[in-house]
Parts: C-alpha cells; sequence; structure tokens
C-alpha cells in the first residue's frame, strides 16, 4: 500500500484506518510513504509494517523542478517499488498522484487497485489522458465517493470501480449541544479550499449583523506558504482580525468541534470525499457544505446538514445566518447528522468492501 504523505491530514488519516484495520482481520501489509512524519509512527504502533524511499508524487507545489526532479528519480524508484510488489499480492495505490507505483505494479505483473483519493475535475483533459495509461495498468478502482466513480467513468474505468466511502472510528453519540457557539473550518490552505469565499461570506454577516468568530485549523503543504500569507492578506483587508483565527495543524480536532455551533467545508472545486466534514456530523456539529463531490453523499440536504453552491458567499452567508439565528434547527440537524453517519460509514463496512475488492483481483488472477 502506498500514501503520497505521511502527515495527520484526512488522506493520511484514512490509509492508518484501513492498514490497521486490515492488519487486525490478518493481513500482512506494508506501507510505503515518501517521507518521515506522524503516520510512520502510528502504523508502526499499529503492527503495520512501513518503508520510507522515494515513490515520485507529483505535487502541484512543487513547481516545474519539482517535476523534473520526479523524473530523475523515478527509474531507482520503480526499481525498489518492483521488488515490493513481487513479494505481494495485491498493489493498493492510495493516490493517484504517485506515480512509480502504477509502474511498478506493471513490471512486477501484480493486480493493482488504484483508490481514487482526488478529483480532477479542473483538469479533465489531464485525467483522460492519464486514464489512457491506467486502463491498461489498473485492476480496480475504489471510489471514495459517486462524484469521484463518475470522474473514473470519464478515464474509461467505470466498468471497474466501486464506490468505497471512507470511514474512522467514531466519537460517543454526542448529547444534546448546550452552549455552543462559533464556526469552525478544518482543512488544508491551498487555492481551493474556499476559505476566500468564506471570508467574503464572513464580512457579508457581520454587515448583517451577525456576529460569529471563525477558527480555521489547518497549514499549507511546504512550497505553499503563498496561499496562507494570502488568507491573512484577506483577514485584515476586511476587517477581520478579531472574528478570525488561523489556528495552523491542530492535532485534536475533536475539542474544536466539541465547543462549535457550525462547521463549514466551502471547498470551490469538487471533494473528493470530506473526512473533516464526516467528523463534525459525527460531532452533532451544524454543518454546512459545497455541493459538489463527497458532500452530496455524506448530508441529506436539510435533514443532516446544508449544501450550497461552490463559490457562492452570498448562498454561503445565507445558510451561515439560517444556522446562527436558530439553535433549535443546528440542534435537529446535528442530532439527525449525528445517528446517520454512524449508520452508514462505520469502519467495519469499509473494512469488508476492501477486502471484497482484494478478493476479488487475486481471484482473477
Amino acid at each position: 500500500m502506498a500514501n503520497a504523505a505521511s502527515g495527520r491530514y484526512g488522506a493520511e488519516r484514512s490509509t492508518f484506518t484501513l492498514a490497521s484495520g486490515l492488519v487486525a482481520r490478518g493481513w500482512d501489509v506494508e506501507v510505503v510513504l515518501p517521507d518521515y512524519g506522524p503516520l510512520v509512527d502510528e502504523l508502526m504502533r499499529a503492527g503495520v509494517r512501513v518503508s520510507v524511499f522515494e515513490t515520485c508524487v507529483i505535487r502541484r507545489v512543487a513547481g516545474v523542478w519539482g517535476f523534473l526532479r520526479v523524473l530523475v528519480h523515478l527509474p531507482s524508484a520503480v526499481a525498489r517499488l518492483t521488488v515490493r510488489a513481487r513479494r505481494s499480492d495485491v498493489v493498493h495505490l492510495n493516490s493517484s498522484v504517485i506515480i512509480g507505483v502504477p509502474l511498478a505494479a506493471f513490471l512486477a505483473r501484480r493486480p493493482l487497485v488504484l483508490h481514487l483519493r482526488e478529483s480532477f475535475a479542473d483538469h479533465p483533459l489531464l485525467w483522460r489522458g492519464y486514464g489512457l495509461v491506467l486502463r491498461r495498468i489498473v485492476r480496480a478502482v475504489i471510489a471514495v465517493s459517486r462524484d469521484t466513480a463518475d470522474e473514473a467513468a470519464k478515464a474509461g474505468l467505470g466498468g471497474r470501480t466501486r464506490v468505497v466511502h471512507n470511514a474512522e472510528a467514531l466519537p460517543p453519540l454526542p448529547s444534546r449541544r448546550v452552549g455552543r457557539e462559533g464556526i469552525v473550518a478544518i482543512g488544508r490552505i491551498n487555492d481551493w479550499k474556499g476559505y476566500d469565499v468564506l471570508l467574503e461570506s464572513m464580512d457579508m454577516l457581520q454587515k448583517r449583523g451577525v456576529q460569529a468568530d471563525l477558527a480555521i485549523a489547518g497549514d499549507v503543504y511546504p512550497g505553499g506558504e503563498r496561499h496562507r500569507d494570502r488568507l491573512f492578506q484577506q483577514i485584515a483587508s476586511r476587517g477581520l482580525s478579531d472574528r478570525v483565527r488561523l489556528l495552523g495543524f491542530v492535532d485534536d480536532v475533536g475539542q474544536l468541534l466539541e465547543r462549535a455551533a457550525v462547521f463549514v467545508l466551502p471547498s470551490r472545486r469538487p471533494e473528493p470525499f470530506g473526512l473533516a466534514l464526516l467528523e463534525a456530523l459525527s460531532y452533532g456539529v451544524a454543518c454546512v457544505a459545497s455541493d459538489a463531490g463527497g458532500p452530496r453523499d455524506l448530508i441529506r440536504p436539510d435533514e443532516t446538514g446544508l449544501l450550497v453552491p461552490p463559490g457562492d458567499p452570498v448562498a454561503l452567508a445565507d445558510a451561515l445566518e439560517r444556522l446562527l439565528r436558530s439553535s433549535t434547527f443546528r440542534d435537529r440537524l446535528g442530532q439527525a447528522a449525528a445517528i446517520d453517519v454512524r449508520q452508514r460509514f462505520s469502519v467495519g463496512r469499509l473494512l469488508d468492501e476492501v477486502e471484497a475488492v482484494y478478493e476479488g483481483v487475486i481471484g482473477c488472477g
């Protein structure tokens, strides 16, 4: 199993849940990571074998020189990965941006399972071109949402694709939420998470006389510091410095969610799944998210949360105002959401479905 990073964000947390769960069920799992980070120790404590070496991850923040560096390291990375692939029954590619792993699986003649955790909605031509390569190598695709499954179909992989939603261990069912306040957003700071849209909505709320504080938990990828700097500038230019806090990476987001009245996921483009949204729903927080990608699978509109058009600050401000002005409405949505996600997004269900995919590709030889 190969992952593109070793931090503690959504994809890494999903990797830990999957790898540790499979080990507990008797599978021999080795996770290959491109660098040392918190995920390494967490996996090893769970009994998962870990190797750390170059796997050739394509990152947009790296630019042209980063891409050339990946190409230089590609032959040696593929050689090391091929050795490991030959010792495996299944090669699980946990991110479509790791280019060394598909080549290694092909050379080792081992079935490759692509776990599609990214959205290429903004780059359809690139995705279709990449699909021409993947169709020759990938045996099965695990899509984390219906929208990512649709993207797989556009790349010619529809017949090999199965939707398997992410999951993680959830906290105890929360009691009624009394005395909670403020808005929380959780996720990487980049060019598509929509925090600029959220700040515009916060400005509108302030002008409407709706007073609320916002805390944003998350940091940038190394090399993407300009996105954080721009966000600071936008906060200051809108006069929101006393209302908006950038917390950086927060290890225990549960403490934030326990205190929050509202959670918001304002992504400009389709969110592949939205693990932070799942966690917020599980805590019984009233949630509003962009109506694109994974949130459509997670939220039942007006029953367990609210969905708004991506990139629409007015619609987002209206939804936030609706939630902030009515604690009764917030509580009803939050309680319904906490029950709903526990019924639909269990770790046991995730492991059952991934095992079924493995057994299918192994059985096909």
